[in-house]
């Protein structure tokens, strides 16, 4: 996966770059979340009224589960989607996030730079940083596991700006 060159900051200031790397930890539980409803399919449950529900029913769910299954995968784990965010960078002097989505720039599509406007309700925990985002007028959130950025001291570095008050515009 190569890394698209990053736009030179608005202003001179240090900024945090944050690259996203396939991380184990969100795998299991990307697969542990969706593995759980496709079992409680399995399980004999009914309808309001205790009518039995149909398999063509339950097939149906099951096709739901395995393609968001595949969506996040695709999405949150493998980086391999066209909204899959794979960079971060805070830029604290223009006060703005920048979101890489997709392929690198140049090529077409949706890949590249995009500005986005942070939204209130991060998590931030040892393990995980969850940070919600409006991109194009669509709430989103990236999640970034301990084991999922580039570096060694990136997830550390992330949650020191945080707890100072970075990524609030």
């Amino acid at each position: 996966m190569d890394a698209a060159p990053l736009p030179p900051p608005s202003v001179s200031a240090p900024v945090l770059e944050l690259r996203r790397r396939p991380s184990r930890r969100l795998a299991a539980w990307v697969l542990g979340g969706h593995g759980a409803a496709l079992a409680a399919l399995c399980l004999p449950w009914a309808l309001p009224g205790g009518a039995p529900v149909p398999w063509a029913l339950k097939a149906l769910l099951a096709a739901a589960v395995l393609a968001s299954a595949r969506r996040a995968w695709r999405r949150e784990v493998a980086l391999s989607h066209p909204q899959a965010v794979r960079a971060l960078r805070w830029e604290p002097a223009a006060g703005r996030w920048l979101l890489l989505l997709g392929g690198s720039e140049g090529e077409g599509g949706e890949g590249g730079w995009v500005e986005a406007e942070p939204l209130p309700g991060q998590r931030v925990s040892p393990a995980w940083v969850v940070l919600p985002f409006r991109v194009a007028g669509r709430r989103r959130r990236v999640p970034l596991p301990a084991d999922g950025l580039a570096g060694p001291d990136a997830h550390r570095r992330l949650r020191a700006a945080l707890r100072a008050g970075g990524g609030r515009a």
